[in-house]
């Protein structure tokens, strides 16, 4: 499988997401995210990281903060549903009415800002829209087995 762009965004998003689960799984989900990053030599830093009394002069920072706002935007997008194992009949009628609609809409946003973060990447280093690497390449620099998931695992 071919490895982009896009790819590394994602895998930026899913170590944000993978913040409250199983260490293995986070721990998993940050070394996917480098050995990407470093595979397809992208020298931006898609993460967010402590603000410092350092200011960014350089002329990217702008866009390398809204690259790491908009990742930050994908994976905060959660339905009102979520994490309900058993509702009450109450929230049940509201998720019949409206559940299927708000599902759609939060994936097209997902997908918007996905698209987004992919472009000012690409901004950012326009030489990556040519580049791209393979899961195989990735697991032959280091990537360990993907950690065993189930459903409760994936919020």
């Amino acid at each position: 499988m071919t490895l982009k762009a896009r790819d590394l965004v994602q895998a930026a998003a899913d170590v944000y997401l993978s913040r409250n689960r199983r260490p293995d799984v986070a721990a998993y989900c940050l070394r996917r995210y480098e050995l990407l990053r470093s595979a397809l030599g992208v020298t931006v830093d898609l993460l967010q990281h402590e603000e410092s009394d350092h200011f960014d002069w350089s002329e990217n920072a702008p866009l390398e903060r809204t690259l790491r706002e908009t990742i930050l935007a994908m994976t905060s997008i959660s339905l009102p549903f979520d994490g309900l194992m058993e509702a009450p009949r109450n929230v049940t009628d509201l998720y019949q009415t409206h559940g299927r609609l708000i599902d759609a809409a939060a994936k097209k946003l997902r997908d918007r800002l996905r698209a987004l973060a992919v472009d000012a990447l690409k901004s950012c280093d326009p030489g990556l829209a040519r580049r791209t690497t393979s899961n195989e390449a990735l697991i032959a620099a280091g990537l360990p087995e993907e950690p065993y998931t189930d459903d409760i695992d994936n919020p």
